[in-house]
């Protein structure tokens, strides 16, 4: 009868004294990387973890090459690929997938994954902008294109050419 390792860990107080300093090693390491403190579940996946802890051994510190199981790390490492995908000005095959899956969310899918991604700096920046420095014809220019677009779509656009 095989048992999950975290009902192992619970029934053995040898195995939680091995696991609680790999973890903490661990859960420090993360946090100091991704500033998220992953729970200790977060890492019961991880073979090196397991191997070290049955086995007795200090050979666990090759967690790293299985830090995508820890979904601090695979969420941190999915915002950097977005990042650097946005930075590069949609000109990249990430930017051209990413594109593809948000045409396909819903305006509340899109908000809830933006702000799960941290990705709302660059609706700030938008909002930020302030026209001051543009002659009143292309603001008229504006304007006209502004009363073109379906009304969620104008309030976007008037907001990022500061047309508010």
């Amino acid at each position: 009868m095989s048992h999950s390792f975290g009902s192992q860990l619970e029934a053995s107080d040898v195995l939680k004294a091995r696991f609680n300093p790999i973890y903490e090693a661990i859960a420090d390491d993360v946090e100091a990387d991704t500033g998220v403190r992953p729970a200790p579940e977060d890492i019961y996946p991880m073979s090196c973890v397991r191997t070290a802890v049955f086995a007795g051994t200090d050979d666990w510190t090759a967690w790293r090459d299985e830090s995508a199981l820890i979904p601090a790390i695979a969420k941190a490492k999915e915002r950097e690929r977005l990042q650097d995908a946005l930075e590069r000005d949609g000109d990249s095959p990430e930017a051209r997938a990413m594109a593809k899956r948000l045409a396909e969310m819903t305006p509340a899918q899109k908000l809830s994954f933006a702000r799960q991604h941290g990705l709302t700096g660059a609706a700030k920046a938008q909002n930020a902008a302030t026209g001051k420095d543009r002659t009143p014809e292309e603001t008229a220019a504006l304007i006209r294109q502004a009363e073109a677009l379906p009304a969620g779509m104008r309030l976007a656009f008037c907001r990022k050419h500061g047309l508010s």
